[in-house]
């Protein structure tokens, strides 16, 4: 899928490896924006920037906005990458990035955490903006965070809000490490949904709902997002499901009050050793809601390991502290629409398939 869409054609391309979410816009005349990173697997190279590479997109001056929603590492993976590419871009963190609490996690996390934890991606990337002389925009609920120079395209932060943000915050002073004694890696996303940006876009009337991992259980983060402020008209077209899929993000008002009615649903699902999401009974109630929506990899699969067999098997057997099972299945689920006509036309590459 490597033809350009046209000057007046919106695209919304969302990638998922089945670990790590990417979502790329095209918001019309030649302007692109990145939300979140992740790696084709394989590869070293962020899937943002080896889909615009062949697009012929010149990512130094026609990506103008490059967000990471929060920084659990599988949405930030080669996000420095992705932002070092981005000349131009207004480069966008949650406001918990701007913390005190944060900027000490992001301080010791190099010399205290696993080199692909998200704390440390951030970090990198906070030092790759300040070498370079380059500012950054936290979001947070109700902040505007970008328009072209016509005012026809809108990019806003419908969250966190300042509940969300207080527990983040409470999270992170409780998680830095004691006398810089090593941090647990799963300790640094234990919570990092509750920063998690929510974006909206608005080109010409035409809204896309991006839901980041913004939870609703405990602090209640997508109630916070329907009692507050729409900045649209009307409702979005099209929905990146958060938190892949799971009930725990689940809120009845966004489907019933935030989406059109025949609004299409993109799913980047999440698979680490027996762990999925989504289960098959979140795909059912999203497809009672939803039937238009799509996957970029197949969530299923056992998990199950192949036994060890014979001589050799024996001898990996013997060796092998751990193993888990890997699912290479990537996928792209491409949306374009040209400004003005009535339907998306939905293309799917790789594992990507229709969910429903």
């Amino acid at each position: 899928m490597s033809d350009r869409p046209a000057a007046d054609e919106v695209e919304v391309s969302v990638f998922g490896p089945g670990y790590g979410e990417s979502a790329v816009l095209h918001l019309g005349n030649g302007d692109w924006a990145v939300v979140d990173s992740c790696v084709r697997p394989g590869t070293a190279t962020p899937a943002a920037i080896q889909y615009l590479d062949e697009l012929g997109v010149d990512i130094s001056a026609q990506v103008v906005v490059v967000a990471a929603t929060h920084w659990d590492d599988d949405h930030v993976r080669g996000f420095s990458e992705v932002v070092r590419a981005s000349r131009e871009a207004t480069i966008v963190f949650s406001e918990v990035v701007r913390t005190e609490e944060f900027m000490v996690l992001a301080a010791v996390s190099p010399l205290t955490m696993a080199k692909t934890s998200g704390a440390t991606e951030l970090a990198k990337t906070l030092d790759i903006l300040q070498n370079e002389g380059r500012n950054f925009v936290t979001a947070r609920a109700g902040l505007h965070l970008w328009n072209d120079s016509s005012g026809s395209v809108t990019m806003a932060a419908l969250s966190p809000s300042q509940r969300c943000i207080e527990r983040a915050r409470e999270w992170l002073a409780a998680s830095l490490p004691d006398k810089l004694q090593p941090l647990l890696r799963t300790r640094s996303t234990e919570h990092g949904n509750d920063a998690s940006i929510v974006i909206s876009v608005e080109i010409d009337g035409e809204v896309i709902l991006l839901g980041g991992d913004l939870e609703e259980k405990g602090v209640k983060g997508w109630s916070d997002v329907v009692e507050g402020h729409w900045p649209h008209e009307g409702a979005a077209s099209v929905f990146k499901v958060p938190h892949h899929g799971s009930s725990d993000a689940h809120h009845p008002q966004v489907y019933d009050d935030l989406l059109t009615e025949d609004a299409i649903s993109v799913i980047a699902p999440w698979r680490r050793g027996k762990g999925r999401l989504p289960l098959a009974s979140d795909l059912d109630r999203i497809c009672a809601l939803k039937p238009s929506s799509y996957l970029t990899a197949d969530p299923g699969g056992t998990g199950q390991l192949t036994p060890f067999r014979g001589a050799v098997g024996k001898m990996i057997q013997q060796t092998t502290l751990s193993r888990q099972a890997v699912h290479p299945g990537f996928g792209h689920v491409r949306l374009r629409k040209i400004l003005g006509s009535s339907d998306w036309e939905v293309q799917l590459d790789g594992a990507a398939l229709l969910a429903c």
